[in-house]
């Protein structure tokens, strides 16, 4: 992840784009069988302090499972082996999550779009 992040850094600065890292992640947070659960801080924020300036990362959806079978997800939730690292990697001063953002829906008081 951080030789892609600084490779992103790189081509947008080039073409002065803002970049992003889109559906990213490993089914099921878990790498030969094994649950990874220090992923968040070290696969997701860690590189972020290699110097990079991508703008955000999107983690790949989690599939409805109805019938339990609970490996088919990309992100975190209540419980999951990582989920500790995941407060952690929430925690850090250097993630922002859409409730830090402001509210992007009202209109500044004073401006008119023509």
């Amino acid at each position: 992840m951080s030789r892609n992040m600084q490779l992103l850094t790189t081509l947008s600065t080039k073409k002065k784009k803002p970049c992003g890292v889109t559906e990213t992640g490993i089914e099921g947070i878990r790498l030969n069988g094994n649950a990874v659960t220090d992923y968040w801080t070290k696969q997701i924020i860690a590189p972020y302090k290699t110097g990079t300036t991508v703008s955000m990362v999107v983690m790949w959806r989690n599939k409805y499972d109805p019938n339990g079978e609970g490996s088919h997800y990309y992100s975190v939730f209540n419980g999951e082996p990582s989920s500790t690292d995941f407060v952690k990697m929430y925690n850090d001063n250097l993630s922002i999550f859409s409730k830090d953002l402001p509210d992007m829906y009202t209109m500044a008081e004073g401006v008119s779009v023509n």
